[in-house]
């Protein structure tokens, strides 16, 4: 059964407030944390960056990782939906 708009978008939100809670997970740590599937997890941030709210960056290490940090204009938006109640009027 394909996913919904609102599902996707909840599911969008999810990683949005995870990565605020998180500060600078990796893409494990929001698989693990969201319990969404790790191609779900790719996608979404996919469509996110596109938008400009989160960005990858590159963390050298052994081995090395890829964190994911909200943008300006992420974190504009996820203060303006934090309660959570936009997302449950779609």
């Amino acid at each position: 059964m394909p996913i919904t708009l609102k599902e996707h978008l909840k599911n969008m939100f999810k990683l949005i407030k995870t990565i605020t809670e998180m500060r600078e997970p990796s893409i494990s740590d929001l698989v693990k944390a969201t319990n969404l599937n790790r191609s779900h997890v790719y996608t979404l941030l996919g469509v996110l960056e596109e938008l400009g709210l989160v960005e990858r960056q590159k963390v050298r290490g052994l081995p090395p990782k890829t964190i994911v940090v909200l943008t300006d204009k992420g974190k504009k938006l996820y203060l303006c939906l934090k309660d959570g109640s936009l997302i449950e009027d779609l």
